[in-house]
């Protein structure tokens, strides 16, 4: 006949009806073959006595006696009286989208993390650098994508407020401490590169800027002083009063590369001159004055998809 009325929340498992311990006179726990409830749910005797539910205690499959038992064979006799409710597992693949509530699973369920740390799990392993792509209509699920190419997928940065000197020789020298490494986050990216100096070129303005790529100029010209992407920006005629008058350099250049993820790159600002001469930086060369400037430099490098 057909079950009538409300199913039960859970299934019923098989107990062995009678269990039976030999007592030592000194043990106290005993094992049971399933987890009990709780002490109202099984029947307890010893030698023949039963035991008020105060004389003993059960914790999962541990039944504890206050007192020990006294030492016989089998003269511990425990009778389940109440059903253990068992948890109920589907087979794995059993449960199909159309037994979700539309909505169940959100963030906060997704990897069991928080909402702000929550993560979507996927058994497939993308290539390092690419997303998930939203697909219309629902019909395509979540594919992993490439960013399409002009996309922003990060930018670094380094300020430096040190006021120090530095020689400058023909040679590609740093300028100050604009050095940054870069993790690409995509393959063959293309990176943006940034400069703002601020300084001075103590008694020679024949200096040039640029940029390195792993220890490389790039973007340069070819021939004479061809490589320089700038040069400081000075007020013409003062160079007798370079003392005191800092300059300034801003230029940047857009470096393509077959960049590998996860590769570092580093980028970093240099100067040259066709004689050995100062350079200050974020200060002019003076420091007689306190009203004379100070300034900051900065190295920006964005990467931008391929």
């Amino acid at each position: 006949m057909a079950y009538q009325g409300n199913s039960p929340a859970a299934n019923f498992q098989s107990l062995p009806a009678v269990q039976r311990f030999n007592g030592t006179g000194s043990a106290t726990a005993f094992t049971l073959a399933s987890v009990i409830p709780n002490d109202q749910s099984i029947l307890v005797s010893v030698d023949g006595v039963t035991q008020d539910s105060n004389a003993y205690s059960v914790s999962g499959t541990t039944l504890t006696f206050t007192a020990a038992p006294s030492s016989g064979t089998g003269n511990i006799f425990v009778h389940t009286i109440s059903p253990v409710g068992s948890t109920v597992v589907p087979p794995d693949g059993s449960v199909s989208t159309v037994k979700l509530v539309d909505g169940a699973v959100t963030q906060a369920k997704v990897a069991g993390e928080a909402i702000n740390e929550s993560k979507l799990q996927v058994s497939n392993s993308p290539t390092n650098g690419y997303f998930l792509s939203a697909q219309s209509g629902n019909t395509g699920g979540l594919p992993w994508a490439e960013a399409s190419a002009g996309t922003i997928l990060q930018t670094v940065s380094v300020l430096t407020t040190t006021q120090a000197s530095q020689t400058i020789t023909t040679s590609d020298t740093q300028l100050g401490l604009l050095t940054k490494a870069i993790t690409p986050l995509g393959a063959n990216s293309k990176f943006l590169v940034y400069v703002r100096w601020f300084g001075e070129v103590h008694s020679s303005w024949n200096v040039c800027f640029n940029i390195q790529m792993n220890g490389t100029r790039v973007n340069i010209n070819s021939g004479g002083r061809g490589y320089a992407l700038a040069m400081p920006l000075v007020t013409y005629g003062v160079q007798a009063d370079d003392n005191s008058t800092p300059e300034n350099a801003n230029f940047q250049t857009l470096v393509s590369t077959s960049s590998v993820i996860g590769t570092a790159i580093t980028f970093r600002a240099v100067v040259d001159a066709n004689v050995s001469t100062t350079l200050w930086n974020n200060r002019c060369f003076a420091t007689t004055s306190a009203n004379y400037e100070r300034g900051t430099s900065e190295l920006i490098i964005t990467e931008v998809a391929a």
